[in-house]
């Protein structure tokens, strides 16, 4: 199952040793010294794990992508795909670059990924109909292909890391995923850049960066188990945005919410009594953004009867997708949930409903609520 290392050196469960300085991993590929990775990776168990990237329009033009690996299975798996464009590990020692996912590739040589870290970059200069493919290893420059009628499609596009379109798993890690558009790196650049994560990276080397996933941060969760990770460039350099929403004693019904029968609003404090079912409780003003990741930290305390919160925007009922859900038997506490917003009008409306699952009188207090815009094109655990 997919999930993120809190610490690179999880690495060692494979059966490798690594040898750590800080955080720098040490290998013997003489042409690339020593240089820094990150402080954990994101593990891909090579049957169905991935990372589903939302879209992100202009992608055009020359490209470049960076990313280190480590291969526990000397199988097919791809990178990171965007669009028409995907870099893979055909095997341990062999890198594949798609100029046009439909028609043409451009192969590398590479010492062997196969247990063992290496940082591959491949770069793709548009000349006319043809891309110019220039493949990277360890810093080293490998091999430059000349694809024709290789431009790629340059609408809005999605992409994944770990996977190709429920095919080419990827197994092992991958970290730092770097994602450029308009621009090819030079030798120098991606020497300079294998040694970084995100906030190692110069202004230069950010010029035309459209992404960058440094993947070394724990899973977040939501409804469903899954999760996600952050976009570290692609809408700041923060994860998160300045609170969004904090309820204050000026939050009554009638001024910031909407309520059904049995909510009740009060000098900031929201609190659920009765035995109906699917009481809503909706902010008046659309403050959210449709398709977008929330963060909402809140008090949650359950004081009688058995039931549900559904944490979301206000298009949630129709899809599950769209809601984190908190259940009396998780108990009271502070909560730190997450939800991606409806893609529609429901979508720009904070809302959290209640669901009475017993038929008795249901109970649960709701205090301190601050919503968090996630900065960014994040991307989804699968």
């Amino acid at each position: 199952m997919l999930g993120l290392g809190s610490n690179i050196t999880s690495i060692s469960k494979v059966g490798t040793s690594i040898v750590t300085d800080g955080l720098v991993l040490k290998h013997d590929y003489r042409v690339a010294p020593v240089q820094p990775v990150s402080s954990g990776a994101a593990f891909f168990d090579g049957t169905n794990d991935f990372i589903n990237l939302e879209s992100r329009p202009g992608i055009i033009g020359h490209k470049s992508i960076t990313a280190w690996v480590y291969m526990t299975a000397n199988q097919r798996g791809a990178i990171l795909r965007f669009g028409d464009v995907m870099v893979e590990m055909t095997t341990a020692t062999e890198v594949t670059v798609w100029a046009d996912v439909f028609h043409s590739t451009g192969d590398g040589d590479t010492p062997t990924a196969l247990n063992n870290w290496r940082h591959i970059a491949a770069t793709l200069e548009v000349s006319g109909d043809d891309s110019i493919i220039k493949v990277y290893a360890d810093g080293v420059f490998i091999e430059s292909t000349t694809v024709s009628d290789s431009v790629p499609d340059t609408s809005l596009r999605t992409g994944t890391i770990g996977s190709y379109q429920g095919s080419r798993y990827f197994s092992g890690y991958i970290c730092n995923v770097g994602l450029w558009s308009g621009k090819v790196l030079s030798q120098p650049q991606v020497k300079s850049i294998m040694q970084k994560d995100y906030a190692g990276l110069s202004n230069s080397e950010k010029t035309d960066l459209v992404s960058w996933w440094n993947l070394d941060n724990p899973a977040e969760t939501y409804v469903g188990g899954s999760g996600y990770v952050y976009d570290n460039h692609y809408g700041g350099s923060t994860a998160l945005s300045n609170d969004q929403n904090v309820d204050t004693a000026a939050n009554t019904a009638g001024t910031n919410w909407t309520t059904s029968a049995d909510w009740v609003v009060d000098n900031g404090i929201a609190t659920l009594s009765g035995t109906t079912n699917n009481q809503d409780i909706r902010e008046t003003t659309a403050s959210l953004t449709q398709g977008t990741w929330y963060k909402v930290s809140l008090d949650v305390t359950f004081d009688a009867g058995s039931g549900e919160l559904y944490i979301g925007s206000s298009g949630f009922a129709n899809n599950s997708g769209n809601y984190a859900t908190i259940t009396h038997a998780t108990g009271s506490g502070s909560y730190e949930v997450f939800f991606r917003s409806a893609i529609s009008s429901d979508g720009e409306t904070f809302n959290i409903r209640g669901k009475n699952t017993s038929g008795a009188t249901f109970t649960v207090t709701i205090d301190n609520i601050t919503i968090q815009k996630i900065n960014g094109n994040t991307g989804t655990l699968s």
